[in-house]
């Protein structure tokens, strides 16, 4: 797990949480780089990450289309949990005090999380 300020992007720490035991990595297209998706090639992972248009290439072509709806019937379980967590666990804005050194974050209430989840599993 790896905690940022708010301040950095979340993108910014994607490749540090890859630890290369990985089948496959899913992502929104935010994070979708070339350098990122042969860093994932070059590891035998598989490239799940949404295309994105760009300035070169304004409209996607239609099999980075096709892809891009292959990978979001995957990312829907994924984002559904969170979307879940979010709306029944009030997990949207997450606070605590850290009581080691009394500063504020979010490293501890984010272990609660999977528990979470599962409770929302038997609740739904």
């Amino acid at each position: 797990m790896i905690t940022t300020p708010a301040n950095v992007n979340d993108t910014v720490p994607a490749d540090a949480m890859i630890s290369g035991d990985e089948v496959r990595v899913l992502a929104d297209s935010a994070y979708h780089t070339h350098a990122r998706e042969a860093a994932l090639k070059a590891a035998g992972i598989r490239c799940g990450l949404m295309r994105r248009p760009n300035k070169h290439h304004p409209v996607l072509k239609p099999a980075a289309r096709r892809f891009n709806r292959i990978i979001a019937k995957s990312r829907a379980a994924v984002e559904t949990t969170f979307a879940t967590l979010k709306r029944r666990m009030g997990l949207d804005t997450i606070r605590y005090v850290d009581p080691q050194s009394g500063c504020r974050g979010a490293r501890a209430s984010f272990a609660m999380v999977p528990q979470g989840e599962k409770v929302a599993r038997r609740a739904g």
